[in-house]
Order: structure tokens, then C-alpha cells, then sequence
């Protein structure tokens, strides 16, 4: 048996196997006691175990009696003890899958989520409509983040052999970093990213020209927000999420000053709360947009929103 030198506070490890299956049962069993999360538990214990063997879903089914060596068993607890204080397992593994494609986060970017992916599915399809009108569909993405927004999007322009060209903007030069990191190790298989530039800017501050189509996910979360308490989430950073004092400020800021960096029969394209979409489509009337649409996502809550600026 492995005696690690200490364990989490409130549990004793010395008693359980070295295997694979000992090692998963305990990291379930600490995780269940602390997340209150069974499912969670189960899947967050194999997670971290994979990330630590460097292996694969089907290794870990098929090496249950296989031996873990105190080392690896003193890395692994470290991650369940992180997981149980509810640190997000992305920053935990230093990855999250956007668009099938493998993106790396730490705690300087916001962890992409599965929703998001409609901003990108949207966004794609106006661009494949504007090839048939302009020469290159030049795009803005607002608050990258990680840039798996601009990144998926730039995939999937290489693979229908588009011409467009991306910029790519965060205040956070820290956000900026991550992104073009993940650009250096995706543009190696990818075709379409050659054309994404990254660009340090607060909004439109630094912003010169004009678009086809401006997109972005922006703090969307008011202040005092339960969200933000939430499992994983008090990990992220603040300026990625809340836009004080109700959610819609910067909202608000993009929508009114879009106008000025929008192509003629350019599009407007963005993510917001899943109770905001009438005050965004508001917003979007008042500054003389039209076709204003949005769109749900899998839990039936308005996601999306997006308008032409005639």
C-alpha cells in the first residue's frame, strides 16, 4: 500500500488500494463528500487520473489492476484536494475541447463553454452569406479570452476555403497570451489561422476600419450575482464575467458603438444571459439595427442574439 506523507484534511488514504480502481474509488469518494455531486464525483475522479497517467478514456477502463506509483498517487491527490475546494477541472488538466478542438486555460481566461458554440455556429453562417457579396469577409471578435471563439471560426473558414481575415481583441494582455499560445500549437494542423491577428484593446479603443461581421461573448454576469459563488466559477476571472451593476453595461457598450465599425449590410453577433435577449434586442433597435433574431440554446434559453445594420 502507498502511505503518502499526508492526506486532505478529514480523510485517511493509507487503507486504500494502489491500483487503479482503489486509486478512482477514493478520489470519487472524496470528491462526493465534498462537491455533493455523484455523477460529478465519478466523472471528475477519471478525468484527473487520465490527465495524470497520460492516457486515454479506453486505458483507463482497460488497466483497472494496474499499480499506481506513490509519485503519481501524490499528483492526483493534489488535484482531487484542488477539485474538492471547487477549482474547475480545465484549469486543473490545463485544457478544454471548443469545437473539437483542444484549447489551453488557465485561470487568466474564462473556460469556454458549450453554449458559446452557437455564437461561432452563427457567426459562420453569415460569413459563408457574405462571400457571394464582398472579396474577403473581414471579421472582429471582441473579448477573446482564449480565442477559442476566433480560433474555431478560423478552422472552419480554412475548411470551406473562404477569404476572410479575424481580429481578435482582449484588454487582459494576460488573455492575449493564452490565446496566441493556442494559436502557435493549433495553426500547425489548421488550415484558415494564418489569418487571425491578435490585437490588445479595450473594446473599440484601439479599433481602426471597418467590419463585416463584429461577434463577441462579453461580461454578461451583474454584480452580486449567485453565479459567480458557484461550483468553479469564483476560479475565473472577474473581469471575464461581471459587468456591473446589472449584467449589461458592456452589452450596452458594444451595441452602441458597433455602428461606427460596421460595413454597410454588416452583422452584429452576440452571447449574452439567458434572461437578456429583449434588452439586448432593445438595445440593438435603438441603434438602428434591423433583422434582429436570437437564438436558443439547449436548455430552451434565449443565447444569441444578432442584427444587420442596414
Amino acid at each position: 500500500m502507498i502511505n503518502p506523507d499526508s492526506a486532505p484534511a478529514g480523510q485517511e488514504d493509507s487503507g486504500r488500494e494502489d491500483t487503479v480502481k482503489g486509486v478512482l474509488d477514493w478520489g470519487r469518494g472524496m470528491l462526493a463528500d465534498a462537491l455533493g455531486l455523484s455523477f460529478s464525483a465519478d466523472l471528475d475522479s477519471r478525468i484527473l487520473l487520465q490527465h495524470i497517467m497520460h492516457w486515454d478514456e479506453i486505458n483507463l477502463i482497460s488497466r483497472t489492476n494496474w499499480r499506481i506509483s506513490e509519485h503519481q498517487f501524490c499528483q492526483y491527490r493534489t488535484l482531487i484536494h484542488n477539485r474538492a475546494c471547487g477549482q474547475p477541472i480545465a484549469y486543473l488538466t490545463g485544457q478544454k475541447e471548443f469545437w473539437s478542438l483542444p484549447m489551453l486555460v488557465d485561470c487568466r481566461v474564462l473556460i469556454p463553454r458549450p453554449e458559446t458554440e452557437l455564437l461561432v455556429e452563427q457567426v459562420l453562417a453569415l460569413t459563408l452569406e457574405l462571400v457571394s457579396e464582398v472579396d474577403s469577409v473581414d471579421i472582429l471578435e471582441l473579448g477573446t479570452g482564449s480565442g477559442a471563439i476566433s480560433l474555431a471560426l478560423g478552422s472552419e473558414i480554412g475548411t470551406h476555403l473562404v477569404s476572410a481575415s479575424i481580429t481578435a481583441t482582449d484588454v487582459s494582455a494576460d488573455s492575449l497570451n493564452v490565446a496566441r499560445r493556442n494559436h502557435e500549437i493549433l495553426g500547425q494542423n489548421l488550415l484558415g489561422l494564418k489569418n487571425i491577428n491578435w490585437k490588445q484593446s479595450d473594446w473599440f479603443a484601439e479599433i481602426k476600419g471597418k467590419f463585416n461581421v463584429i461577434c463577441s461573448n462579453p461580461p454578461y454576469i451583474s454584480d452580486g450575482d449567485p453565479h459567480l459563488s458557484m461550483d468553479g466559477v469564483r476560479y475565473e476571472p472577474t473581469l471575464a464575467l461581471v459587468s456591473a451593476p446589472n449584467g449589461l453595461a458592456c452589452l450596452q457598450h458594444i451595441v452602441s458603438h458597433s455602428v461606427g465599425y460596421l460595413q454597410e449590410r454588416g452583422w452584429l453577433v452576440l452571447e449574452h444571459g439567458y434572461d437578456q435577449a429583449q434588452a439586448v434586442q432593445k438595445m440593438m433597435q435603438h441603434a438602428g439595427f434591423k433583422k434582429i433574431e436570437s437564438r436558443q440554446d439547449l436548455n430552451a434559453n434565449p443565447r444569441i442574439t444578432w442584427a444587420c445594420l442596414p
